[in-house]
C-alpha cells in the first residue's frame, strides 16, 4: 500500500516552502529589476557616450585625430567590457581600440556588426540600438558628419560611432551586493519559518495526528479510547466530535448488526422461499425476484427485473379481471386468488397468488410484493401422493385403499365385486424367483383388463385381485348369470396362456364373487367375497363361487343353459311350432310361428326358460333367423299346395335395429319364391319408441315389397295412435291379458272394443290372442273381421303336423 504524507509533515514542510518560495521569488523580482535597471543604464551610457564620440569626430577628426584616439582608449580603459570605433561611410574602421586595425571592414572585426542598422544610422540623424539582453550585451551606432574632402566646401557622407558594452560582469557585481544586503532579511524569514513548522507541528499537526489515528481506528468501537478535549477550541471540539461519534457508533452497531440479522433472514427467506416472490414498483415493474420465481416461470432475474409481469400472462384473465384486482388492491391493499400464467418455455400452469401493496407516508402505492405458487406443482406432488397410497407400485392398478373408496362412492347403486386368486403362486414364486413372479403379475393385471375393460381392476394382495363391476340393471339371476358368464370368460382367457418373457404360461385361478345391494356397506362386500373366495379355493382351485350358494347354483345353472343353447342352434335341436288364427267362421286364415327346444337331456324345454337367455344376447337374433328361415320353408310349401294362409314371425328389437336387416328379408323371400304378402313381421311397441324414424324406414322399405307388419302385445307399450297413423302397420294383437277377463270385464270389454274401433277406423285386421274359453270366443264374435288365436282353437304343434293337418283338410285360399 502506497504509504501516504502526514499532516505532520506537511504543515512544516508547507511553511518552509512556502518561506523558501517567497525568498526565491523575491530573489528572482530585484534580480529581475537589477538587469532591467543595469540594461537601461547601459543604454543611457552608451547613448552619452555615442553622442559625446560623434561630437569629437566632427571636432578633431581632422584637426587631432590622435586626441580623439586617446578619448576612444581611455572610455575603453575605464569600462574594460566596453569596446569603441570609429567607422567611415564605406563601413571601414578609421580609429578604434586594440584588435581593431585601421582599414578594415567593419563587418570583419566588430562582433555582432549589422549591416542593416548601418545603413539606417548612416542615413538618419538617429543613433541605432541593438540591445541583446539574452548575452548582456548592448550595441550602439551613432551619426557623424564625415569631413569634405579636399576642394569641396562639404560633404554629405556620414559615418558611425559603434559602441559595444558586455556588462554581464558588471550584473554580477551588483547581484553579489544585493544578496550581502538582503541576506539577513531572508535568514530572518527562515529561521520565522522554522519556528512557525515546529510550532505548528507540536500544537497543530501532532494532535491533529492523534485525532486522525483515533478516527482510522473509530471501526474497533470496543477498544477505543477517547480523546483528550484540551487544546485550541477546534481541536477540542474535533475531538469530542470524535468522541461523540464513537459513542454513537457503538450504539449505532449494535442496532446495525440486530438489523444485518434481520436482513440476512429476510434475505435467506427469500431465497430459500419455495413460494415464487416479485417485488414491483408502483407502475408494475419488476424490482427484484427470488430463485423460486425463476424455478417456477423459466427466467432469469436478470430477464425478469425491468419487465412487468405481463411477460407471464397466459391470455386466459380478461381485462375485467385485472382491473378488479387491481381495484382491490388499491382498496383493501391485497389482493388473493388462482390465475393461470404462462412459462418461458409456452406451458401454461395455474398458481394461487396473494398481493400485497405497501404505501408510502403520504398514503399511495409504493411497491407490490406477489408470493405465487405452482398449482401444477402442487396437484402433481398432491397426485403423486395420490398415487403412492391408492395404486399399486408393481401393477399400476388401484390397491386396496382405492377398491375400498370405490366401494364407498357407489354406496348408493347396486354392485358386484369379484375377487381372484392365483393358484399355486406360491410354489410358482418359489421355484422361479421373485422377479419372474412379479413379471407373471404385471402380465395378469394386463390381461384382466383387456378381459374387463368397463370394470376397475384392483390388486390387494401378493396374487390376489379384485374387479368392480357397477351393475347393469339386470333382475338379481339376470346379473349373477352375467357375473357368471365374465368370470367364466376370465378362467378361458387366463388358461389360453399369458405371455411372460419369451414363455407362455397357462394360469388357474379361484374366483369369488359378493352381489352388493344399494346401501351396502363396502367392508361388508369385501368380506362376503373374500368369503366366497375362500368357498373356491377350498374345492381345489380353479372354481367359482358366489357368497350366496343358491344364487350361484341358479347363475350357473341359467349360465349352462344358455351356453347349450348356442349349441342347439348349430346342433338343430330347435323345432318349428304354428298355432292356428282362426277368423270368424272359424276358418284358419294363417299361423303365428314359434320356436321350440328340444333338449337331449332335459327334453322339451318351455320358452320362459331359454328365450330371455337368448334376448341377454346374440342367440336371439341366431334364434331369429333359424324362425325366419323354417317359417319360409313352410310358407313355400304352402304356396306350392296353393294354399293362402300367412305366417306371423316374431322379431326381436335387437335382431330389427341390425344393419342389413331389409335386405336379409328380400333376399330370404327371393330364395324361397313365396308371395311377400303372406310374410307377417310382429314388432312390440318397445321396439318402436326406441327408434321410431330407424324403424320406420325399415318398415317403409318391406311394405313396398308386400311384407305386413303386426304390433304384438298391443295396448301394453306406449299405444301411441300418432305411430299407428304414421307407421306402415297392417295388424294388431290384442294382448291376452285383455281377453282374458272377458266377458266378466267391462273395462276389458270397453278396452277391447276400443282396440277393435280404432283398429277398424286405420283399416287394421286385429288378432286377439290367449282365447281359451267358449265365452271368450263368443264375447269377441261380436266384432266382425276379428281374428282369433288361443288353446281354445288350437295350442302350438310342430309346423310339420300342422301343415299336414292342413294339407288334408284341403282348405283353399
Amino acid at each position: 500500500m502506497k504509504r501516504l504524507l502526514t499532516l505532520r509533515l506537511i504543515l512544516p514542510l508547507s511553511v518552509m516552502f512556502a518561506a523558501t518560495l517567497s525568498i526565491f521569488v523575491v530573489f528572482v523580482g530585484v534580480r529581475q529589476a537589477e538587469r532591467g535597471a543595469l540594461a537601461e543604464a547601459t543604454e543611457a551610457h552608451l547613448r552619452e557616450e555615442g553622442a559625446r564620440f560623434a561630437r569629437l569626430a566632427d571636432e578633431l577628426r581632422l584637426s587631432r585625430p590622435d586626441l580623439l584616439q586617446s578619448e576612444i582608449l581611455l572610455a575603453q580603459a575605464r569600462h574594460d567590457d566596453v569596446r569603441i570605433a570609429l567607422v567611415d561611410s564605406a563601413g571601414s574602421i578609421l580609429l578604434g581600440g586594440p584588435n581593431m586595425p585601421r582599414g578594415k571592414d567593419a563587418a570583419e572585426v566588430l562582433p555582432g556588426w549589422d549591416s542593416r542598422r548601418f545603413e539606417r544610422a548612416r542615413q538618419g540623424l538617429e543613433a541605432q540600438l541593438d540591445p541583446d539582453p539574452a548575452a548582456r550585451i548592448t550595441r550602439i551606432m551613432v551619426p557623424y558628419q564625415m569631413p569634405a574632402p579636399p576642394g569641396m566646401i562639404s560633404n554629405r557622407e556620414k559615418g558611425v560611432v559603434w559602441i559595444s558594452h558586455n556588462y554581464r560582469t558588471e550584473e554580477a557585481q551588483r547581484l553579489q551586493v544585493l544578496l550581502a544586503r538582503r541576506l539577513a532579511e531572508w535568514g530572518g524569514m527562515l529561521l520565522f519559518a522554522a519556528l512557525l513548522s515546529w510550532w505548528l507541528h507540536r500544537y497543530v499537526a501532532r494532535p491533529l495526528t492523534t485525532i486522525a489515528r483515533h478516527a482510522e481506528n473509530a471501526h474497533l468501537v470496543d477498544d477505543y479510547q477517547p480523546l483528550s478535549e484540551q487544546g485550541f477550541a477546534e481541536l477540542a471540539t474535533l475531538a469530542r466530535a470524535l468522541n461523540s461519534g464513537v459513542r454513537r457508533i457503538r450504539h449505532d452497531r449494535s442496532r446495525l448488526i440486530e438489523s444485518n440479522e434481520q436482513l440476512k433472514l429476510a434475505q435467506q427467506v427469500f431465497d430459500s422461499a419455495a413460494e415464487g416472490i416479485v417485488v414491483t414498483d408502483a407502475q408494475s415493474r419488476i424490482l427484484a425476484v427470488n430463485p423460486a420465481f425463476c424455478e417456477i416461470t423459466g427466467y432469469s432475474a436478470a430477464e425478469a427485473v425491468g419487465q412487468k409481469p405481463s411477460m407471464l400472462s397466459s391470455g386466459r384473465q380478461d381485462v375485467t379481471f385485472y382491473r378488479l384486482m387491481y381495484a382491490a388492491l388499491e382498496r383493501d391493499g391485497r389482493w388473493q386468488g388462482e390465475l393461470w400464467n404462462r412459462r418461458k418455455c409456452g406451458e401454461i400452469y395455474p398458481e394461487w397468488m396473494t398481493i400485497r401493496a405497501l404505501r408510502a407516508p403520504d398514503g399511495g402505492i409504493e411497491r407490490f410484493v406477489a408470493l405465487f405458487s405452482d398449482q401444477g406443482l402442487i396437484r402433481q406432488a398432491q397426485e403423486e401422493a395420490w398415487r403412492a397410497a391408492r395404486v399399486d407400485a408393481l401393477t399400476s392398478l388401484p390397491n386396496r385403499q382405492q377398491l375400498i373408496e370405490k366401494l364407498t362412492e357407489a354406496h348408493d347403486d347396486p354392485r358386484a365385486l369379484m375377487l381372484l386368486n392365483i393358484d399355486r403362486f406360491k410354489e410358482f414364486n418359489e421355484a422361479r424367483g421373485v422377479v419372474a413372479g412379479d413379471e407373471l403379475l404385471k402380465a395378469l393385471a394386463g390381461r384382466l383388463q383387456q378381459v374387463a375393460p368397463h370394470a376397475l381392476v384392483a390388486r390387494l394382495t401378493a396374487d390376489e385381485f379384485a374387479m368392480l363391476e357397477r351393475s347393469t340393471g339386470l333382475r338379481e339371476e339376470d346379473e349373477a348369470t352375467r357375473l357368471l358368464q365374465l368370470a367364466v370368460a376370465l378362467q378361458q382367457a387366463l388358461g389360453d396362456g399369458v405371455e411372460v418373457g419369451d414363455e407362455t404360461l397357462s394360469l388357474s385361478v379361484s374366483i369369488g364373487i359378493a352381489l352388493g345391494e344399494a346401501g351396502d356397506d363396502a367392508h361388508g362386500l369385501m368380506l362376503h367375497a373374500q368369503t366366497a373366495l375362500s368357498r373356491a379355493r377350498a374345492h381345489g382351485g380353479g372354481q367359482i363361487a358366489f357368497f350366496e350358494q343358491s344364487m350361484g347354483e341358479h347363475a350357473r345353472s341359467r349360465y349352462t343353459l344358455q351356453r347349450e343353447l348356442r349349441h342347439a342352434i348349430s346342433d338343430q335341436q330347435l323345432e318349428l311350432y304354428l298355432q292356428p288364427q282362426l277368423d270368424a267362421d272359424g276358418r284358419t286364415v294363417g299361423f303365428e310361428s314359434l320356436v321350440r327346444w328340444r333338449h337331449p337331456e332335459r327334453g322339451l324345454v318351455p320358452p320362459g326358460a331359454f328365450i330371455p337367455l337368448a334376448e341377454e344376447s346374440d342367440l336371439i337374433v341366431e334364434m331369429d333367423n333359424w324362425v325366419l328361415e323354417e317359417s319360409a320353408r313352410a310358407l313355400a310349401r304352402l304356396a306350392r299346395a296353393g294354399l293362402a294362409q300367412g305366417i306371423s314371425v316374431n322379431l326381436s328389437p335387437r335382431h330389427f335395429s341390425q344393419p342389413g336387416f331389409v335386405d336379409k328379408i328380400r333376399a330370404l323371400i327371393r330364395r324361397h319364391g313365396f308371395a311377400a304378402r303372406r310374410l307377417t313381421l310382429e314388432i312390440t311397441e318397445g321396439l318402436l319408441l326406441e327408434s321410431l324414424g330407424a324403424a320406420q324406414e325399415k318398415m317403409a322399405k318391406l311394405r313396398q315389397d308386400g311384407v305386413r307388419f303386426s304390433i304384438d302385445d298391443f295396448g301394453t307399450g306406449y299405444s301411441s295412435l300418432a305411430y299407428l297413423k304414421s307407421l306402415p302397420i297392417d295388424e294388431l294383437k290384442i294382448d291376452q291379458r285383455f281377453i282374458r277377463p272377458l266377458p266378466g270385464s267391462e273395462e276389458d270389454i270397453a278396452l277391447v272394443d276400443g282396440i277393435v274401433s280404432i283398429a277398424r277406423s286405420l283399416r287394421f285386421t286385429v288378432v286377439a290372442e290367449g282365447v281359451e274359453t267358449a265365452e271368450q270366443s263368443a264375447c269377441l264374435a261380436g266384432h266382425p273381421g276379428l281374428l282369433q288365436q288361443g288353446y281354445l282353437h288350437g295350442r302350438p304343434a310342430p309346423a310339420e303336423e300342422c301343415l299336414a293337418r292342413l294339407l288334408r283338410a284341403g282348405v283353399n285360399a
